[in-house]
């Protein structure tokens, strides 16, 4: 076995085939996936040897996309899903330009919007509240860029609010993963400019990539870049990957 085992995929797991134990299903976009940001899914097994932890984010997902696979993790029966979806709901709406990318890409069938947005939610927390017995851990949308004060930043509080109103429904409090992100912004901090069209955006989120594999780490990419806890304004950092594993892990007790 691997010194360093990373949280498997559930791509590796054929239907209805579950580890052993407590299992732990995290459910989500890029910034759960883990392979172009910090993993937190795996710091968390890492932390936490007594649950079984499963990957389940694809990178470029909205929640429409996870709408449409959650047969998979129902299939699992696990005890405890997190959700963490949304950034890319958000930065669909970007300009026509990122619409389109993400219909080429993500083959969503209608133009991008938020109550779109709530009504997929409102699909992925009434279907795993139905079909499993598992306790949802739902975390709010992450800052899309880190200029707070920016429009899409101003979209995203928005979408929140009604990922609230949402979960609510279900008997579930989203937790502040948006406002602890920005605690970690330095009273005094020249923001880099998000950019706003999506080739830039891959272009930059590329090359931390590559940098990453070759030995530098999240956060040095990230000071480099003039992040406080993301590389591309995106993508989380170390730093911003332990406070997501922080506040799922206080909740996983």
């Amino acid at each position: 076995m691997s010194k360093n085992p990373i949280a498997p995929s559930i791509k590796k797991f054929p239907p209805r085939q579950r580890p052993d134990g407590e299992l732990v299903v995290c459910l989500g976009d890029s910034i759960t996936h883990g392979q172009v940001s910090a993993d937190w899914v795996t710091a968390l097994m890492r932390a936490d040897p007594s649950r079984a932890f499963i990957n389940a984010g694809v990178g470029g997902e909205l929640a429409w996309n996870i709408s449409r696979r959650l047969d998979a993790v129902i299939a699992l029966r696990p005890d405890v899903v997190t959700l963490l979806v949304g950034t890319n709901d958000v930065s669909a709406t970007f300009s026509p330009q990122a619409e389109r990318m993400y219909r080429l890409l993500q083959r969503i069938p209608q133009t991008p919007n938020l109550a779109w947005y709530i009504e997929n939610v409102d699909v992925i927390l009434g279907r795993l509240s139905r079909e499993t017995s598992a306790r949802v851990i739902v975390l709010d949308i992450p800052p899309v860029g880190e200029d707070v004060d920016s429009e899409i930043n101003k979209k995203v509080l928005t979408y929140n609010a009604a990922l609230r109103l949402t979960a609510a429904k279900y008997g579930i409090e989203p937790l502040p993963l948006r406002e602890r992100l920005v605690d970690l912004i330095p009273a005094v901090h020249e923001v880099p400019k998000l950019e706003v069209k999506i080739s830039k955006v891959i272009s930059t989120t590329g090359r931390a990539s590559l940098a990453h594999a070759f030995g530098k780490s999240w956060d040095h990419i990230s000071r480099k870049n003039g992040y406080a806890f993301t590389i591309d304004g995106v993508h989380l950092a170390d730093r911003g990957g332990q406070v997501v594993e922080e506040l799922v892990r206080s909740n996983l007790v």
